[in-house]
């Protein structure tokens, strides 16, 4: 099975933590993952989604279009950022000071007030992935249409890699990712080859 991983585009707004909060992309951020798609829309016979609106509108706009199956599953949804929901950088950095300098660093072991735990997390997102496993022969190549946070833990899990080397991973807006899923794991065909923020 061949995966493709596709980042949300531009969301209004600016930047945000915002895991849980439903955010409309900009037009630009439309036409960010539409481009992508077309290079897709031939070649994918399966789709999941996020259930938050940057990443379900479109992704389930392109399913119907398209004929194809289509999953919203809420184990790919971001991090629930408790208390930090909505807030920017700035905000956070007068809220929360070396806390949000720490987690920007490595989050492991951290949670955000009234949030999601690293580890809640990284369970949750390991069950899709078991579920992608088990199913890695009934579809040849799948659309995951998620965010900065989910992505980033769906490499670490399918190329095992650690927290601090996918961190280094750079997933910007409409970033597109392949792997390839194979009987003994997966691996990178690419990441984010038009390298356009």
């Amino acid at each position: 099975m061949k995966i493709h991983l596709l980042r949300h585009g531009e969301l209004e707004g600016g930047m945000r933590y915002r895991g849980r909060l439903h955010s409309p992309l900009t037009t630009q951020g439309e036409a960010q993952m539409h481009r992508v798609w077309q290079q897709l829309a031939d070649r994918v016979d399966m789709i999941y989604s996020s259930p938050l609106q940057r990443c379900h509108d479109i992704a389930y706009g392109w399913s119907q279009q398209a004929g194809l199956p289509f999953v919203a599953d809420q184990r790919i949804q971001e991090l629930d950022y408790g208390e930090w929901e909505g807030l920017d950088l700035e905000q956070l950095l007068a809220r929360e000071g070396e806390t949000i300098v720490q987690w920007r660093r490595n989050p492991e072991g951290m949670c955000p007030p009234g949030g999601e735990s690293m580890d809640a997390f990284r369970q949750r997102v390991q069950s899709f992935c078991d579920d992608l496993h088990a199913r890695r022969d009934q579809y040849a190549e799948v659309l995951i249409v998620g965010h900065s946070g989910s992505l980033r833990m769906l490499l670490q899990l399918l190329l095992d890699l650690s927290s601090a080397a996918v961190r280094k991973f750079h997933v910007p807006f409409a970033c597109w990712s392949c792997l390839q899923l194979e009987d003994d794991g997966a691996k990178l065909v690419f990441h984010n080859p038009s390298q356009k923020d």
